[in-house]
């Protein structure tokens, strides 16, 4: 054989082998296409795909119909139920995950995956060959980017947030209450002589005084989560003290009895103070989702506080004390004859205000209630219980 005819041979051997390995290479690295997955299955087709490339795996966003030799990867169902549908050269086959949750279905999938498409690691019969590195997913719970919360469920927060009142310090109704509790002082004590103001009757009005004077100051000490209700129920005390100390006109059942219902409001409003309900949060959440979509994960911490927002005591509940107290003071006020009485006018603006309030909170509902309502009718749930119903997910409800 020729010189030239031994180097054609060589050359085509070398050829040969390159073309053999790199067919070789290109099999054990087929390209996976991932169809869109199903709505219900919480899984974003390209976080799929990125976690698929994480692991090693040749993949892309595609559709159900490519050529082969590429690998069609199709899912199904709902997070506690998920199919995955592998197909490639006309032949598929379906493989059923364990059960799973709205945030994990996805790196249950990548996972599993993984595990199924990665190429064999195949060893050389080389002598000490240089050790083989399979790419895998570190963990089922590698990190994902974060799901978005239904559009229905953000829609549904916004709405109910804007019906959540305070959040910030009471600067005005404090300061009202302050000055307010100064003046009336300043007035009461010059009319003291003149109208021979009996001493427990100096003390009462004094007492409501101060009651302003301070609660304004503590309602602005206290901040946003606690400092309506130290106003309310301080502004409710303040008055009941006044006219227990007869600062206006009218009979002693009356007095007794507008006083009382006062009083009573004032206790149930300070129990209110004892919990503190995150309204300032809220109300920076209520700004935060105005104009984006929160993360679920996010959506159900906003959730968490929108729970604890309602009060311990509703307040209709607060305001019915003193509007019934009042209410009674003015019937008996109308059936005893030859009475001049200033506290009836007051006690007609007492009912009337605090029975229109009452009423108009008891028809308005909680807030959160309104929101859970809401989340019903679209057919989801609170996310800080777990995953489902969902349209298409599953519940469990009963008394426990």
């Amino acid at each position: 054989m020729t010189l030239a005819a031994r180097l054609r041979a060589c050359a085509f051997w070398v050829v040969t082998c390159v073309v053999f390995v790199a067919t070789s290479a290109h099999a054990t690295e087929p390209s996976v296409s991932v169809s869109p997955p199903a709505s219900t299955t919480c899984v974003d087709q390209n976080e799929l795909v990125a976690a698929l490339v994480r692991a090693g795996i040749e993949a892309h966003a595609g559709g159900a119909d490519v050529p082969a030799p590429e690998i069609a990867v199709r899912l199904e169902g709902v997070p506690l139920a998920l199919s995955v549908t592998v197909a490639r050269n006309g032949a598929e086959t379906t493989e059923f995950l364990p059960a799973a949750t709205c945030e994990t279905a996805a790196e249950a999938v990548a996972a599993f995956l993984a595990s199924t498409l990665a190429p064999a690691v195949t060893s050389a019969p080389s002598v000490a060959p240089a050790p083989a590195v399979r790419p895998t997913l570190a963990s089922p719970l590698t990190p994902q980017p974060a799901l978005r919360a239904e559009p229905a469920r953000v829609a549904a927060l916004r709405a109910g947030l804007a019906r959540v009142e305070g959040g910030e310090t009471p600067w005005f109704l404090g300061g009202l209450l302050a000055v307010t509790g100064v003046i009336d002082y300043a007035l009461l004590r010059g009319e003291w002589s003149r109208l021979g103001t009996p001493e427990h009757d100096r003390v009462l009005q004094t007492a409501g005084c101060g009651m302003w004077v301070t609660g304004g100051i503590a309602a602005l000490a206290v901040g946003p989560d606690r400092g309506l209700d130290v106003a309310s129920g301080t502004w409710l005390g303040g008055f009941g003290l006044a006219v227990a100390g007869s600062i206006f006109q009218g009979t002693a059942f009356s007095k007794r009895v507008t006083a009382g219902g006062l009083f009573v409001s004032s206790a149930l409003a300070f129990v209110n103070v004892a919990h503190a309900r995150p309204l300032a949060r809220l109300k920076a959440a209520r700004t935060e989702i105005a104009d984006g979509t929160p993360t679920r994960e996010r959506t159900a911490s906003i959730e968490r506080d929108f729970a604890a927002s309602d009060p311990t005591i509703p307040y209709w509940l607060v305001l019915a004390p003193g509007a019934a107290g009042a209410g009674v003071a003015a019937v008996q006020t109308l059936w005893t004859p030859h009475v001049d009485s200033e506290l009836f006018g007051w006690d007609l603006v007492t009912f009337g205000a605090c029975g229109a309030a009452a009423i108009f909170e008891g028809v308005r509902g909680s807030p959160w209630g309104w929101y859970r309502n809401a989340l019903r009718r679209a057919g989801l749930r609170e996310l800080s219980l777990g995953p489902g119903p969902g349209r298409a997910g599953l519940s469990l409800t009963g008394t426990f």
